[in-house]
């Protein structure tokens, strides 16, 4: 029984050996080009799941992904996401829950988090492979640390913006100032009201014809519209796992008439490219979907 336990020590030894080692040579094929700063981006679920179809959702803002900042967005060849390795490198199986807890897939239920991390694996292709100074391990241990650092649901309650209002987003950047003594850039999701979450398995298009339910979410970002919310033409998202089909194929829609509405979707704050002190955020770190100046964003309640 003792040498039982002393193999499947030494084979565990071994694989953990393997992961830290897998971090390093996993090394970029070309030159880092140079980045200015890194963005927080963080999420507010009610925003998310409005144009999203969630699993789960939340009430307080929850970290999306870290994002360095360069013109070029140059990404590197060969860092492939281990999602094993950013366990072992968050030292407990509790650090891990946390992990989760902050930096969470919406779209996926928490049952479901221990095998299946779409979110993190995006976020770390798309973005973590941006800023080769972070091991897979550091990358996620920022964005859990740096999210502790304000609790943005806290500081708007105490500045009596509250949700289910409208605001003006000076107002909302106003107080982010006030609170953390930087600029943080806000960014805004558009709403089609014609999309509503109902109970029925049918839904009705524009031209009161019924349509089986679609096997997606009508996706509306922005000033630009990513799905078809119009006719009977529908397209499939990509879907990695038969419980992301089962998820999806409960989801089901209205139709309902009525204007777009812009929401507060996510907060975005900046920091020095070492990651260790925060900045204001400069202009260009706003993008397509930073909220409209001088225009009323709505603060979604949750709905779900």
């Amino acid at each position: 029984m003792t040498n039982g336990k002393q193999t499947t020590t030494f084979s565990m030894s071994i694989f953990l050996v393997f992961l830290w080692f897998l971090q390093y040579v996993q090394l970029p094929v070309h030159a880092a080009i140079p980045y200015e700063f890194l963005i927080l981006i963080q999420s507010w679920p009610p925003a998310f799941c409005g144009i999203n179809f969630c699993a789960r959702t939340g009430h307080k803002f929850v970290v999306h992904g870290v994002w360095p900042f360069n013109p070029g967005r140059q990404h590197f060849v060969g860092l492939t996401f281990v999602r094993e390795l950013v366990i072992s490198l968050l030292s407990t199986k509790k650090d891990a829950e946390f992990l989760d807890t902050v930096w969470p897939d919406l779209k996926i239920h928490k049952e479901s988090a221990s095998n299946v991390q779409t979110l993190w694996e995006h976020e770390w292709q798309s973005h973590g492979t941006m800023y080769p100074e972070f091991s897979q391990g550091e990358y996620f241990n920022f964005g859990k640390i740096r999210h502790g650092a304000h609790d943005f649901r806290v500081i708007l309650q105490l500045a009596q913006i509250t949700p289910g209002n409208d605001y003006m987003p000076e107002i909302i950047l106003a107080t982010l100032r006030t609170a953390t003594g930087f600029i943080s850039i806000i960014r805004c999701s558009i709403r089609d009201p014609r999309f509503k979450r109902g109970s029925q398995t049918t839904i009705e298009d524009v031209t009161n014809t019924l349509l089986p339910l679609p096997l997606f979410t009508p996706l509306i970002y922005g000033n630009g519209k990513m799905g078809s919310t119009s006719t009977s033409t529908w397209a499939l998202p990509a879907v990695a796992t038969a419980t992301r089909v089962a998820q999806q194929a409960t989801a089901t829609w209205r139709v309902a008439k009525g204007p777009s509405r812009t929401e507060l979707y996510q907060i975005g704050t900046c920091f020095t490219s070492d990651g260790e002190h925060m900045i204001d955020c400069p202009t260009r770190a706003n993008d397509a979907l930073a909220c409209p100046p001088g225009r009323l964003v709505h603060y979604p309640a949750a709905s779900m």
